[in-house]
């Protein structure tokens, strides 16, 4: 195998846990506004969700949340914590800051 592939695989396999930590933290409902427009946007734990009541797939890689509306992909780089979400990139030219109007799921328990 290529000594670069090995490299690439490495480092991937290297930010899969920190995305799989990222992804439950986005999961729920968030509203804000973007140029006095009300934002609203559902992201659901199956990848799914909606975005001013438009069904969207949306998906964490390499740190950015990427939707996809109906083919259209939007890349956005963010943080988020149990309270806000804050993206800046597509087509948004200042930082967008939403608020999570809903509770974040409880992280699942395997059985034993």
């Amino acid at each position: 195998m290529n000594a670069w592939r090995r490299i690439g695989i490495i480092l991937l396999l290297m930010t899969m846990p920190l995305q799989a930590a990222i992804i439950p933290r986005l999961v729920g409902h968030w509203i804000g506004a973007y140029r006095g427009q009300p934002i609203d946007l559902q992201l659901n734990g199956d990848g799914t969700g909606s975005y001013q009541n438009q069904p969207i797939k949306w998906q964490v890689q390499y740190g950015q949340l990427r939707i996809d509306r109906d083919g259209e992909v939007e890349v956005f780089a963010m943080k988020a914590d149990a309270e806000t979400l804050v993206m800046a990139g597509g087509e948004m030219a200042t930082l967008l800051v939403l608020v999570r109007v809903s509770e974040p799921p409880e992280p699942e328990v395997a059985d034993e």
